[in-house]
Formats: structure tokens, C-alpha cells, sequence
């Protein structure tokens, strides 16, 4: 028998029903995976390879599978195969064990269109379990401390990643709408009112020299620049029209910038747009009459995107 899998959670229904031994090798495992696929159950051993280097598989989960006695672990660096195989049967089609990968009621908007074959041939069955073998020899244990680092890794990833928010047509609207999808995210917004001088174009340029394989801009006298944070920056100046800066996101360093000049280096918010630039410079002149003193003071506004985005949008 083979047949298409079109719905996951015939597939989760398949591995729960399993009695027999598992091996599977799945890259990428999310929140609660084993609970959905009733892992826990002691009358069966379960051999899993999965991916933990790129950042894409939970690691309170692995440490969770780690803690099962009848469940062995092990990590291949970039697998990305979808493999569920038991004494006489094979599944192998696109599904991470994900609540997303495998159509879990309650989680539909995170549901992938997702497609498997499912089979009992005996030749594709070896040759999976051959396949699988091998994958296993050349697999390696997962130690306490590499969990402990790509942890940290994907901590620092959540905050430079800005989520994936579908129902906002632009970053303006998505955190007016959805700022709680943001609160972990450091992001500001610049209005540049005036170039730099001759001397800070000089000490640019011989910044750039210094770092020639990386393009590197500049903010003049903002000590108080925020580290490891996206600038989304715009310029007014004096007798022109409110228009976006070139490249208009930047990223800055780790570290803190003191003196005359705070170097920034262009970076992207991926999904997303700026959209309207009217509604952006609407918001701009708020904050500028709100605070006029401070506004000629500083050249412009500097502050954080969702304070701004909650006192003048």
C-alpha cells in the first residue's frame, strides 16, 4: 500500500498508534513535539536525529526528549530530511514536528500546506532503514553545553529577527496594532535635519577606509546611541520635503559610541514595508510640535519606535 498524506494529522495519528520501535529523522522540532506525537510512551524506543545548528529547532524540547529514557537523540548539522520510519512502514514528505508542520488543532494560523507519502513497500522500506543507519553512525550526541549555546544564539536571534506579523501591510501598522509582537525588539526612529559637516564627512570616509569590506554610514553627536539596535531613519532637511534616508534601515554595533561621530551599517527588516510615507511624516510633525526646543536641539527626533508610535501615530 502507499498513499499521499495531505492531512498531518493522520500522520500524528500514525506515530501515536505506532507499537513498535521509531526511528526518525526529522530537522526541525517545535514547542511540545513529542506530546503531540506521544513520545512519552515507554512500550517502544525511539531513535530521533534532528538539527540543532541553524536555529530552527526548540531547544526546551530537546532537552525534554533527552530526559526520556526509551528516547535517543542525536544532531546532524544542516539535515533537513522529514523521515518517520517504523518496522513496516515509512512516512517521509515535508512535516517538521512542529505544531505548524503538523496541522495541531488550535494552531491554524501556523499551519504549513504540507504533503507526504506514506508506504509499505519493502524495498523503500530498506532502503530508509539503510539510509537511516548511516545517518545515525554519522550523527553526533547532543552535549548539555552545545544546547546551553545554541540556546544563547537564538535568544539573541529573537531580538534582531523582527516576527513574522501577516496582517499588517507595513511596519507602521504593525506596531500600532500589534505592539505586543515587538516588545523584545530594539527598534528606533530617526529624522535627520541636517547633513554632516565637512569634518564628520572626513572622519566618515576615514572610517570607511578602515572597514572597507562593509558599507558604513554615520550619526553626528548621539553619544547616547542605543547598542545593537535597528534604526529606521529619515530625513527634513532644512527647505526640502520629509523623505526617507539612503539606505534607510541601518543596524548598530555592540558597543558603546562615545564622541563626535556613531558609525551604523545598513541592514533590512525582511516582510516587511514602510508603506504610506505621509503617515510617517504626520506622526513626525507631531512629535516636532510636541517638543520644539528638544527637536532643534537634537537636529531632528531620535527615539524609540514604539514610544513614538503610541504618542503620535
Amino acid at each position: 500500500m502507499t498513499k499521499l498524506i495531505e492531512d498531518q494529522s493522520e500522520l500524528v495519528k500514525w506515530v501515536n498508534d505506532q507499537d513498535g520501535d521509531l526511528d526518525l529523522a526529522v530537522a526541525f522540532w517545535g514547542h511540545d513535539a513529542s506530546a503531540f506525537l506521544g513520545l512519552a510512551k515507554t512500550r517502544r524506543r525511539v531513535r530521533i536525529v534532528l538539527e540543532i545548528s541553524q536555529g530552527a529547532t526548540n531547544i526546551k524540547e530537546v532537552r525534554k526528549l533527552l530526559k526520556m529514557p526509551q528516547v535517543e537523540v542525536k544532531s546532524y548539522e544542516r539535515l533537513h530530511a522529514k523521515a518517520y520510519i517504523s518496522a513496516n512502514e515509512v512516512i517521509i514528505g515535508s512535516a517538521n514536528a512542529s505544531a505548524g508542520g503538523l496541522g495541531i488543532v488550535g494552531f491554524e494560523n501556523k499551519h504549513w500546506k504540507e504533503l507526504g507519502i506514506q508506504t509499505r513497500s519493502k524495498e523503500v522500506i530498506q532502503r530508509a532503514k539503510s539510509w537511516f543507519e548511516e545517518l545515525w553512525l554519522a550523527a553526533e550526541k547532543i552535549s548539555p553545553s552545545e544546547l546551553d549555546r545554541i540556546e544563547k544564539l537564538q535568544k539573541v536571534r529573537a531580538k534582531l529577527t523582527p516576527p513574522m506579523d501577516w496582517k499588517a501591510k507595513d511596519i507602521f501598522d504593525s506596531f500600532k496594532h500589534h505592539p505586543e509582537e515587538w516588545k523584545d525588539h530594539n527598534i528606533w526612529i530617526t529624522v535627520v535635519t541636517s547633513e554632516l559637516s565637512e569634518e564628520q564627512e572626513a572622519l566618515l570616509e576615514e572610517r570607511q577606509n578602515q572597514q572597507p569590506e562593509v558599507a558604513v554610514y554615520a550619526y553626528a553627536e548621539w553619544p547616547s546611541i542605543p547598542k545593537d539596535a535597528t534604526i529606521i531613519s529619515f530625513t527634513w532637511y532644512t527647505g526640502e520635503e520629509f523623505d526617507t534616508d539612503y539606505p534607510l534601515i541601518y543596524r548598530t554595533p555592540g558597543v558603546a559610541q562615545k564622541g563626535m561621530m556613531q558609525y551604523v551599517f545598513p541592514t533590512e527588516l525582511p516582510g516587511f514595508e514602510i508603506g504610506k510615507l505621509s503617515k510617517w511624516e504626520a506622526a513626525t510633525q507631531k512629535a516636532r510640535d510636541a517638543n520644539l526646543p528638544r527637536w532643534k536641539r537634537r537636529h531632528g527626533l531620535r527615539m524609540p519606535l514604539q514610544e513614538f508610535i503610541e504618542k503620535y501615530a
